[in-house]
């Protein structure tokens, strides 16, 4: 796995030769499921500035490149988990999850919603956006164009909820060093004047014109429900 945050660097001593030159870098140890320090000396057997130089550039530029296609220590196979989270996008990662979701017997649907939403022209950056360059700014600016778009609270913390937990579902299985979401808060969401249920003055108003209109049927339908329902509220 690629760690981000940290990129393969020369330390040359300032291109002093009296003094050990080296690569630091890191690699996913999959054995200890952690980033290890690894570091490299090979440029020191040369004695002029010119030839050290000349190696140990040619050797970052290889060691950029293994860490990049993801080499890692450890005796432990890497997993193949359907995903390279080295080039694989946002999109693709939420698809991966919906479809592992989906055939886990499970519902699928905040998935699919999300995936639906980064198909969308206007999200193209964002769903095109690599996996291993993803930062918490990202997540906010997609989340801020939501709700610039007139999206609900309750709609806004759906969207970011599922996506943290398609990176959660990625960080579990060694995919990716982090979730970049959980820096994104969740919006408050006020209370809806909708579904309050009917004070007894308005209940006895609804009986009322039930019983005026002669439908003793739909009468006795309401009661057996309103019954039902309170004797299953009851401890």
């Amino acid at each position: 796995m690629y760690d981000p945050d940290y990129k393969p660097r020369l330390f040359d001593a300032d291109g002093d030769l009296t003094k050990r030159w080296y690569i630091d870098f890191r690699v996913w140890d999959t054995d200890r499921k952690m980033f290890i320090r690894k570091q490299y000396y090979g440029m020191n057997k040369y004695t002029t500035l010119a030839e050290r130089r000349r190696v140990a550039k040619k050797k970052l530029v290889e060691i950029s490149q293994l860490v990049t296609a993801g080499y890692t220590a450890g005796q432990t196979p890497a997993a193949n988990i359907g995903l390279d989270p080295l080039r694989a996008c946002i999109l693709e990662a939420v698809e991966l999850v919906e479809r592992n979701k989906t055939n886990a017997g499970r519902s699928g649907e905040d998935y699919a919603r999300l995936r639906r939403r980064l198909s969308e022209p206007a999200h193209a950056g964002f769903a095109a956006l690599p996996l291993r360059l993803v930062q918490p700014g990202h997540v906010l600016a997609f989340m801020e164009k939501l709700r610039e778009r007139g999206i609900e609270a309750k709609s806004f913390n759906g969207n970011r909820d599922t996506l943290s937990a398609v990176f959660n579902y990625l960080l579990r299985l060694d995919a990716v060093p982090r979730n970049p979401v959980k820096g994104v808060e969740r919006r408050a969401v006020t209370d809806s004047d909708q579904h309050q249920p009917y004070t007894t003055e308005q209940r006895a108003a609804v009986e009322a014109e039930i019983i005026r209109r002669g439908d003793t049927q739909l009468l006795l339908f309401l009661k057996f429900i309103y019954l039902g329902l309170t004797h299953s509220t009851q401890p």
